[in-house]
């Protein structure tokens, strides 16, 4: 029972396998592909009612089966493939420049969490997995504005007529699938995001954005703060934003809570996590390069801030080569607060939490306890409620008792 998963981004979520096996099989889906197998759309899907125009050849749109027996023909395996161009391998030699080959995902799969039927199906695999991982508490991060929806009428006609509150409502949908036929308990929470990645800030629309979708929910619980995330060693900095944020930073309730993107970087000249903590942020996500600030480490411990880790993320992303060496082992020895994230599971193929949790268990000699504090952390550190909270810890530390004697039986 690992509790909550606090670091994860909307649009790789899920299952890189179900992209494969189940959404790209779609009878509206077509496989974009061409001889090279490196083109910009080769292996992009497209989603749509009118079959594509081919050229006759191995270049063009396909549906799945044809396009998989086509391959086969030549000793091409499709769903390997796949494989190669959604998920990341640190093996890989076409990844030189690491974080444009982890950019391709967005360009291969710009339409997953714009076609209804298909986002409503990847968000109830997505919660399903992390249900059946033990997770029972889920902290989204969402690109802002969120993307409008698009689908096609039973006669054929492409259909627009959706909102961006329509798209955050299928977040809630999914939440109510897996509490009607798995946990009655399950709970999700949105923390809306900006990207690095813009020359100029992206901070009025952001705050805007998630003003405006606090008020689409005024009963219910769902959108808790704001991030800016992407590429810290290339993209924007925290203090090029700051200007906009200090109002929100200052406001002793505000409804916006910061969870920064700071620190996922290895370079030493690299500040952000300086301005995150001055922006009062509730959380740090990655916080990797802590290590080069002693004082901003006791700021922590004395704020109670908690680092989200991503083991496997850090390592793909080649923030480090071997994860024995990762800092955060340090960290938490040191009295730094930390929950372990999955960060893009679809793209690192470390599906729930179980994955990291194995990975840091085995690279940093974990014992139980510690392991148990990583799990309770992720909930004592939600955005939950403080009532939510307290009922979700409760039902935790009964899940852990179990699992406890449950494994004790285990042993060889």
């Amino acid at each position: 029972p690992k509790g909550g998963l606090l670091h994860v981004h909307e649009s790789t979520a899920g299952r890189g396998e179900f992209v494969i096996t189940n959404i790209a099989r779609r009878a509206d889906c077509f496989v974009g592909w061409n001889t090279n197998g490196r083109s910009p759309h080769c292996g992009e899907l497209l989603f749509t009612n009118a079959p594509p125009a081919n050229d006759g050849g191995l270049n063009g749109w396909f549906p799945f089966d044809v396009l998989e027996q086509r391959l086969a023909a030549q000793g091409v395996d499709l769903k390997a493939e796949l494989r190669h161009h959604y998920m990341l391998d640190r093996t890989d030699p076409h990844n030189e420049n690491i974080w444009d080959s982890f950019g391709e995902w967005w360009t291969l799969l710009p339409d997953l969490m714009r076609y209804r039927p298909v986002l409503r199906d990847y968000l109830r695999d997505a919660f399903q997995t992390f249900h059946q991982d033990g997770i029972s508490h889920v902290e989204i991060r969402a690109v802002t504005p969120v993307a409008t929806m698009f689908d096609y009428t039973a006669q054929g006609v492409l259909n627009t007529n959706y909102t961006e509150r329509d798209t955050l409502q299928e977040y809630l949908d999914a939440r109510d699938f897996i509490r009607a036929n798995f946990n009655t308990n399950f709970s999700i929470r949105l923390i809306t995001t900006g990207l690095r990645g813009s020359s100029t800030s992206d901070a009025p629309t952001v705050l805007r954005k998630t003003r405006e979708y606090l008020l689409y929910f005024p009963g219910e619980p769902f959108i808790v703060g704001c991030d800016f995330v992407g590429n810290e060693d290339g993209g924007r900095t925290t203090v090029v934003d700051a200007h906009f944020l200090r109002g929100v930073a200052r406001q002793t309730n505000s409804p916006i809570q910061f969870y920064f993107h700071d620190g996922e970087t290895a370079w030493p000249g690299n500040e952000n996590l300086v301005d995150a903590m001055l922006l009062n942020t509730r959380r740090v996500g990655h916080g990797f390069n802590l290590f080069q600030f002693p004082i901003l480490e006791g700021m922590m411990r004395t704020n109670d801030v908690a680092l989200e880790i991503c083991p496997i993320s850090n390592q793909l992303l080649r923030l480090l080569h071997d994860l024995r060496i990762h800092p955060a082992l340090g960290y938490m020895n040191r009295g730094v607060q930390c929950v372990l994230g999955s960060d893009d599971p679809s793209i690192f193929g470390n599906d729930g939490l179980s994955y990291d949790f194995w990975m840091a268990y085995y690279a940093w000699g974990l014992g139980l306890d510690e392991l148990k504090q990583l799990a309770s952390n992720s909930l004592r550190y939600s955005a939950l409620e403080p009532d939510d909270k307290a009922a979700a810890l409760a039902r935790w530390n009964q899940q852990w008792d179990a699992w406890a004697q449950w494994a004790a039986t285990q042993s060889p």
